[in-house]
């Protein structure tokens, strides 16, 4: 019950939904799986692992009234239902949602020397890097492991339309796991995104890096000693590892000036919208 009570102020911390091994690498960092041993089968870390899922799974399946203390969500980014409705009864109500909902949207990298996208290799923490990446206003896209060729030619049209229509160079800053797989995915998909993009594009590797990995003191994988996840990655190191490698090369106070004037756009829109009432 503490371990649970424990997991569920981890999850309340931040401001974003979290995966549940995200949940585990935060509790094994607090010493809570201190008593595991490792086997001949499995490592302590992969152990505790294991046990906190299979708890986690239990709690999940259980009735409603044991949930109640526990009553958290986990992210699942990759089930959404698709609805056709907007459930509007009249166009009254239509246009009473229209002026509420309607907000001038100006691309934010138009004031800058670059047109930066951000691209990461964990698709589960995209509640995540939605959170921390809002305010600069670049485009995000979750590679959820190795990239598909589909995605990949999708990806290089969107760079050439980029660079087109804004006339700016392209940087792509990349997230990623710190082990073999997680070092191969960004190099084979930007060289395949370059075989066919008409225009040249340059793509960092913003983390996860050795460095960082000592710097925050990061724990591997306790599936895969030796091997490190993004999800192990606490909130605070996350987001200056996410926000510092933007702060590098945006200027956050032009991107506050654009949003000055979509406020003031926006004003100007609805009171003339509202004049069809």
């Amino acid at each position: 019950m503490k371990l649970l009570d424990r997991a569920a102020e981890l999850i309340a911390s931040v401001n974003y939904s979290v995966t549940l091994r995200w949940v585990f690498y935060g509790l094994w960092q607090e010493g809570w799986f201190s008593d595991k041993k490792p086997t001949a089968r499995a490592s302590a870390k992969r152990r505790a692992y294991e046990d906190f899922t299979s708890l986690a799974s239990r709690l999940r399946h259980s009735g409603e009234d044991f949930n109640s203390r526990w009553a958290f969500e986990l992210a699942d980014d990759r089930r959404d239902p698709i609805v056709r409705t907007t459930y509007f009864r009249n166009t009254a109500e239509w246009l009473a949602a229209a002026i509420e909902q309607l907000s001038c949207n100006i691309d934010k990298m138009t004031s800058q020397n670059n047109y930066v996208v951000v691209a990461f290799e964990a698709e589960a923490m995209q509640s995540q890097f939605k959170y921390y990446t809002e305010s600069y206003g670049v485009s995000l896209w979750p590679f959820s492991g190795a990239a598909s060729i589909p995605y990949k030619k999708r990806l290089a049209r969107e760079i050439d339309y980029l660079n087109e229509r804004f006339g700016l160079p392209v940087i792509i800053l990349y997230f990623g796991d710190y082990d073999p797989k997680g070092l191969e995915i960004p190099e084979t998909a930007f060289r395949h995104v370059r075989k066919w993009c008409n225009c040249e594009f340059e793509a960092y590797r913003a983390g996860l890096n050795i460095d960082q990995i000592d710097k925050y003191n990061i724990i591997d994988d306790p599936e895969k000693p030796g091997r490190y996840q993004w999800e192990a990655i606490g909130d605070r190191a996350a987001k200056e590892i996410i926000t510092g490698a933007l702060e590098k090369i945006l200027c956050h106070e032009t991107i506050l000036k654009t949003e000055r004037d979509e406020e003031a756009m926006t004003l100007k829109a609805r009171e003339a919208l509202g004049a069809l009432r």
